[in-house]
């Protein structure tokens, strides 16, 4: 009654298109049209990956948008381009010239507490005014272009307390939400990635309870993150590694 034939389990070709292949392939359509959308122009389309070779996939790719891109085309051994892309890029990290940034990325920071808009309980009082902490301060914005080794600058301010060294710790964090970059970095959807200690700033020139310019440099766009900061004349400076998960 299930379709049970000799220990085998018996699928007819339409089921096997309704509840196999069709729901996979309507994600996959649905996919390609949003990236299309974000595009805004885009001359081919090549599939790839074990399903790539799938004769019907193609066959409903082009049905679907033929008429919006010249050339869809499965190149030779499409299973194996992934790992051969990624051996590329192995070993020449800069054969990609630009990368598109799937996560909206920045760091916590303290910024001008602005009465009635930010909360009491986020609010922090200094020699030099009132702060506002928890403050998400956006490096990388959603669907923009990064290129690679670029650098993307702020300047910050931090409080002086001792004459000692200090450590300058930067928190980074990430949204995959749309839209304008999230206020907090304790809103709902934000995730901190890493503390990426600084072993800084020393300004022996400044007074105690001084505030002290620290300019924060992030080089982006390859499978790390270079952190700088720049107090006066002395650079300090880490490197974060990504994983396959949160790289740009």
């Amino acid at each position: 009654a299930i379709g049970i034939d000799d220990g085998y389990l018996v699928l007819t070709a339409a089921e096997l298109k309704e509840h196999v292949f069709e729901p996979v392939v309507k994600d996959v359509l649905s996919l390609i049209q949003e990236q299309l959308t974000q595009a805004g122009n885009c001359s081919a389309i090549f599939l790839v990956g074990g399903f790539g070779s799938s004769s019907y996939l193609y066959s409903r790719v082009k049905a679907q948008f033929s008429s919006q891109v010249g050339l869809i085309s499965i190149p030779p051994r499409p299973e194996l381009a992934v790992v051969r892309g990624a051996v590329c890029v192995g070993l020449n990290p800069r054969v990609v010239t630009s990368r598109i940034a799937r996560r909206c990325y920045g760091i916590s920071s303290d910024q001008p507490f602005e009465k009635g808009k930010d909360p009491l309980a986020k609010r922090k009082f200094e020699v030099n005014g009132v702060w506002c902490i928890d403050r998400f301060s956006p490096y990388v914005r959603k669907g923009h272009k990064v290129n690679v080794d670029e650098c993307i600058s702020r300047e910050f301010s931090f409080t002086k307390y001792s004459e000692a060294p200090e450590d300058y710790n930067i928190a980074l964090y990430a949204t995959d939400m749309d839209g304008d970059p999230p206020r907090y970095t304790t809103d709902v959807g934000v995730s901190k990635l890493a503390d990426i200690p600084i072993p800084c700033p020393h300004a022996p020139s400044s007074r105690l309870g001084s505030m002290v310019k620290v300019k924060v440099n992030m080089h982006v766009g390859l499978n790390e993150i270079k952190a700088e900061a720049v107090v006066g004349d002395k650079v300090y400076s880490t490197i974060l590694q990504f994983d396959a998960v949160d790289t740009f």
